[in-house]
């Protein structure tokens, strides 16, 4: 017979006293029988066991253990028989059963035993409804802990009245709605939190007068809309959090006027427009919290009482100064906390005169450009953070401010050097975009030599140079060199936009006025000047919203009489006008877009507007002119030390040797003759990369020992993987074919070339020998550099695949399959998440980034990958994971399968894949704004067309906050995964697992049993997709019949799918009834007549008992091939 054996730790009066709380001995519980526990005691005289924990079932403790001190328990379901052996105990200190299933409730007596012993008693996060009577004669209690209980009717207003010994009370997450009237006698009180309650009709006015102990106190997320008076009486508080509650109405002016011990002040989210005035005095205040709050602005007297304020919070605050009483702070502040504010130009001058300060944290005040340079004089500061002051120019962003105190200090010094030993130098870049044909490198060239320059190619020419991925030019302005981008306008190209687009960039759109007149006529203006113009914008003010405003340039001027050539410039113009308004009506950008902000400006203004033909030799000087013009409103010239631009024309000069790059090592040695240190060297590269002179991928460990001086070979690079015409470039590889020797390889083949080609060509996917052949002889690059600098743009992915060893190249663009849509059929429960984009559309080699993301997020599990033209699907052993995405829909959804033993797993592939696509799409596209939002796993499983949602509550919520604090980890991980919650659409009563919902923690084996029943009861309910299908035709049906003589009809097909139960009514025909489904599809909106065509066709397929699933204007042939695609799937 096997002995039983439990997961546990005890100790005994012959051993130390343990030197922490007792739950910290978790880790170190092992499987023990009770025979070895009591044969260990017996092998001391007298020793008898004090303390102890156990994980999962436990012995009979009051045997093993009858003079127990304190007990802890943990990961059980409790049954009534364990908690009355609490009964028996009765030298009990200190109880601590948090996170256990104690739904079961409570023994009215199961304190009694222990009411003059027990000191300290946690039940939080225990599931209780309600409280054993036996707790209110706890008379010598501590410490009470029951947070995240449901106690909304658990507490009485007699509970408190014997507990005068109360020192700590959490009631954190508790549901309650009003405060028991014992509470306010407690006061011996030190501690109270009531976090994430619903005081709907605030805190009693008296509630603290008795509290005179009272130090801690916070009352966070009650929905408060005041203080209470007696509140400014607590003459011990130290601390006070009161964050998220909504004091618009404002606060007392004497609410603070007696907190004379008052450290720690929190009043962060509040919606406060102003501040007691009694703020200012707070002396012993040390920290104070202020931030997200619409202040605007801060009365003058506000901190001249603060004579002890070490650290102040004001982000997010609206401030446009600061007042000039917080230099009266300056001999203790060294924390300042002002991000995300509307500083103009500079910060406040008072900044500057707080001359204790350590850290300063002013990110994402776009409106700065200039630091000051007595700002670094203070000898203090040691971290100065300006993340997303992106149109800083003096320093630049980029290169100097984004990096920190030391290269700011470093700048600061370098500019001192002035006179004849200094040069002006332009950090600046001209990026020309436009769609392919529009003119772009005629424009280039002809800006060079201000002479019109004619560039002419076929459309289909796959090699020449107007075709290549993007070119570099230098051009010169009033004697300034600027580098200017021209970028290959094919779709395949836009994903190399990233590699030298700069927050200090000029953009020029340029358009063929051929291009919008073709498609007007096609599609209308506003598609045309959406496909010319508005896409664009999205490479620029969405990576970087504070760019100037962008120059049009319409070509082609010579191709039309001048009536028709203004007819359509207007028609262009309006189009883009009334885009703009679209974006303004969406809400478009978290962070503000610059050139936007003007509502009542048109898109472009006469002076940005340039066109270009026949007779125009005078434009490109104007162009030049007002290039410039923006060069100096940006403020982008510096001076640097005449040294520093040695090294600059240095590496221009070796840009026209055959070398791929130079190695920073190198650099080092050839200037240290001159006193150049290494430090020196690196902030003269960081303004080399900002004015687009080469790449220095600084951030990046294995490249940044290296200088890519030389952009040809980068291009070389890129143009194996992307190009506007893939299928001639593979056909001309394969025709000109050269066989290839390798130091300690073998010879590459033809015959091997085909071959790996036709693997390519099924699957994708990229042979580790391929894609080296290709990079050796098609690129200068050694094979390593190549596939690191197209990692570092998470333009690649590498991997080896287990089962064959072969080592393969993912790249999104070569993938041609879509998503199979079954991929995920047979899984338990899908956790669904979806994005939508909205505002400028965001280009699609952003969905092929967070597809290399997650490949690299999820590295270490072991998944087989399948890489497909709109997504990404991975499964191993135990999960499986999509991401799918529909570019033109501006939409995408990440998908986890999960069951109940990978419940908690699928929960950490879900949270950690959402928290990379945030990421990203903050720091990539800063000025995105989309709708995240988790769908109902129980709707879905249920087949629901419409299920419910969690937008901004929730996990989602937590994700966010993590987001905005820069950390990790965070996720509340919940223990009662099994409990019941509602299900997430409103109309639907069934009750839930918690874990449908929620993250949760591994599944005890009782709880997995419970999740796979509730798994097995919805399926049951569930209806089958034929009777769906066939209540889905009989509403169809109905509804025909009831709107027969209408001359307009319009169906909402999602009301009708999410009918549950089945229509009455008996069809006439039922097998043939309706006839069909008719989509229909305009395009010609612009001709005359075409509404009346329109609702003609509509109301004879209707009387023909068609089905009109819908209408759709406008489409491109894609989107009309993925809607039929959509609807033949949604009957099929």
């Amino acid at each position: 017979m096997s002995v039983k054996e439990y997961d546990i730790w005890y100790r005994h009066t012959k051993q130390a006293l343990p030197t922490t709380a007792l739950f910290n001995y978790e880790v170190k519980c092992s499987l023990q029988s009770k025979y070895e526990i009591k044969e260990e005691l017996a092998g001391y005289e007298e020793a008898f066991i004090t303390h102890m924990i156990f994980k999962g079932e436990s012995p009979n403790f009051t045997k093993l253990a009858p003079y127990l001190r304190e007990l802890c328990i943990r990961k059980v379901v409790l049954s009534k028989l364990t908690l009355n052996r609490l009964q028996k105990l009765k030298y009990l200190e200190k109880i601590d059963l948090e996170g256990n299933d104690l739904s079961a409730g409570l023994s009215p007596s199961v304190f009694k035993s222990c009411q003059q012993t027990l000191r300290h008693l946690n039940l939080s996060r225990c599931q209780l409804r309600e409280l054993p009577e036996s707790i209110t004669g706890l008379e010598h209690l501590n410490c009470l802990y029951l947070d995240s209980n449901r106690l909304e009717n658990a507490l009485s207003d007699k509970m408190f009245w014997s507990m005068k010994d109360l020192k700590e009370l959490k009631l954190q997450g508790c549901g309650l709605t009003k405060v028991p009237s014992g509470m306010c006698a407690l006061y011996n009180l030190q501690l109270l939190d009531l976090r994430r309650n619903h005081f709907f009709n605030n805190l009693p006015d008296d509630m603290f007068y008795s509290m005179i102990s009272l130090q801690k106190l916070y009352i966070g997320r009650c929905e408060l809309t005041t203080l209470p008076t007696s509140l400014g009486f607590v003459s011990t508080l130290e601390k006070l959090v009161t964050s998220h509650n909504d004091f618009s109405s404002g606060l007392p002016d004497d609410i603070f006027q007696s907190l004379h011990s008052l450290r720690n002040l929190t009043l962060s989210k509040n919606n406060m427009s102003h501040l007691p005035s009694s703020i200012g005095r707070l002396e012993s205040l040390e920290i104070l919290y202020l931030s997200d709050n619409p202040l605007m602005q801060l009365a003058e007297e506000t901190f001249y009482g603060l004579k002890s304020l070490v650290e102040l919070h004001v982000g997010k605050c609206e401030l446009s100064a600061l007042p000039d009483s917080l230099k009266a702070c300056k001999d203790t502040l060294s924390c300042l906390y002002i991000p995300r504010n509307c500083f103009h130009v500079e910060l406040p001058r008072v900044v500057l005169q707080l001359t204790n300060l350590r850290k300063l944290v002013i990110s994402k005040n776009v409106e700065l450009k200039h630091l000051d340079p007595e700002l670094m004089a203070i000898k203090t500061l040691t971290d100065l953070d300006c993340d997303g002051c992106t149109n800083l120019q003096h320093p630049p962003y980029e290169g100097v401010a984004n990096l920190g105190c030391g290269q700011i200090r470093q700048f600061f010094r370098d500019q001192a050097v002035t006179g004849e030993t200094s040069a002006l130098i332009t950090i600046c870049t001209i990026a020309v975009v436009g769609r392919k044909m529009a003119g772009k490198t005629s424009l280039v060239q002809s800006l060079k030599s201000r002479m019109r320059i004619l560039t002419n190619r076929e459309e289909d020419a796959p090699f020449d140079e107007t075709t290549r991925v993007f070119s570099s030019i230098e051009i010169e302005l009033d004697g300034l060199p600027v580098q200017i981008f021209d970028f290959g306008g094919d779709d395949a190209y836009q994903t190399t936009y990233q590699l030298v687009l700069r927050s200090n960039s000029i953009p020029v759109v340029v358009v063929n006025l051929k291009h919008f007149e073709q498609l007007a006529a096609a599609f209308g203006d506003l598609v045309a000047a959406k496909e010319l113009v508005i896409n664009w914008f999205a490479h620029f003010y969405l990576v970087y919203p504070q760019l100037t405003s962008t120059i049009l340039i319409i070509t082609h001027q010579d191709a039309f009489s001048e009536p028709n050539y203004t007819a359509y410039r207007e028609r262009l113009l309006l189009a883009c006008n009334q885009w703009k308004s679209k974006i303004f009506q969406s809400g478009n950008s978290r962070i503000e877009i610059k050139a936007f902000t003007n509502r009542h400006q048109p898109m472009f203004i006469e002076a940005d507007i340039f066109e270009v033909g026949k007779h125009t030799s005078t434009t490109f000087n104007r162009i030049a002119s007002r290039l410039l013009h923006k060069i100096q409103e940006k403020d982008c010239r510096t001076v640097i030390p005449f040294n520093w631009y040695k090294i600059i024309k240095f590496l221009q000069k070796e840009r026209f040797d055959i070398s791929s790059h130079l190695s920073l090592r190198d650099l080092n040695a050839k200037f240290k003759k001159d006193g150049i240190t290494e430090a020196k060297i690196k902030n003269v590269l960081r303004y080399a990369h900002m004015a687009g002179y080469l790449l220095w991928f600084e951030d990046s460990e294995e490249l940044s020992s290296y200088v890519f001086h030389n952009m040809d070979v980068i291009v070389e690079l890129l143009e194996i993987v992307f190009n506007h015409d893939e299928e001639k470039k593979w056909s001309f590889r394969e025709d000109n074919f050269q066989p290839y020797l390798s130091y300690n390889e073998p010879v590459v083949e033809k015959k091997d070339f085909k071959q790996w080609l036709i693997f390519f060509n099924k699957t994708s996917l990229l042979l580790d020998h391929l894609f080296k052949y290709l990079v050796r002889t098609e690129s200068k690059l050694a094979f390593s550099h190549a596939v690191k600098i197209l990692q570092h743009f998470n333009l690649l992915y590498e991997h080896e695949d287990g089962r064959t060893d072969l080592k393969l190249y993912l790249i999104p663009s070569f993938a041609r399959r879509k998503i199979d849509i079954s991929f995920l059929r047979g899984s338990t429960l899908i956790l669904c998440t979806s994005f939508a984009f909205k505002g400028l559309k965001l280009p699609r080699h952003a969905y092929h980034q967070m597809s290399i993301l997650l490949l690299n997020l999820h590295r270490l599990r072991a998944f087989n990958i399948s890489l497909y033209s709109n997504g990404l699907a991975a499964q191993n052993s135990l999960t499986k994971f999509l991401l799918q995405y529909e570019t033109e829909e501006s939409e995408m959804q990440f998908k986890v399968s999960a069951c109940a033993n990978t419940i908690h797993s699928s929960w950490e592939i879900l949270v950690d894949s959402i928290l990379t696509i945030m990421r990203y799409l903050h720091q990539s596209w800063r000025a995105l704004q989309y709708l995240c939002e988790y769908l109902c796993p129980h709707c879905l499983l249920q087949g629901f067309p419409d299920p419910g949602r969690l937008e901004k509550s929730g996990f989602l919520v937590e994700v966010e906050e993590l987001l905005e604090s820069g950390e990790s980890s965070g996720v509340t991980w919940i223990n009662e995964a099994v409990d019941e919650r509602k299900c997430l659409n409103i109309t639907n009563p069934d009750l839930i697992p918690a874990s449908f919902i929620h993250p949760c923690k591994e599944l005890s084996e009782a709880e997995k049993e419970v999740f796979q029943n509730s798994i097995f009861e919805i399926e049951s309910a569930k209806i089958s997709d034929y009777q769906r299908k066939q209540n889905a035709i009989s509403a169809m049906f109905d509804w025909l019949i009831q709107h027969e003589h209408e001359n307009e009809m319009k169906m909402d097909l999602v009301n009708l799918n999410m009918r549950r139960q089945p229509l009455t009514g008996v069809l006439k025909y039922p097998m043939s009834s309706p006839r069909g489904r008719a989509l229909i599809i305009s395009n010609s909106s612009n001709r005359v007549g075409s509404e009346v065509d329109f609702r003609n066709v509509k109301d004879m397929l209707s009387k023909l008992d068609f089905v009109v699933t819908g209408e759709h204007k406008d489409y491109t042939a894609e989107r009309r091939r993925l809607k039929l695609m959509g609807y033949t799937r949604c009957f099929s």
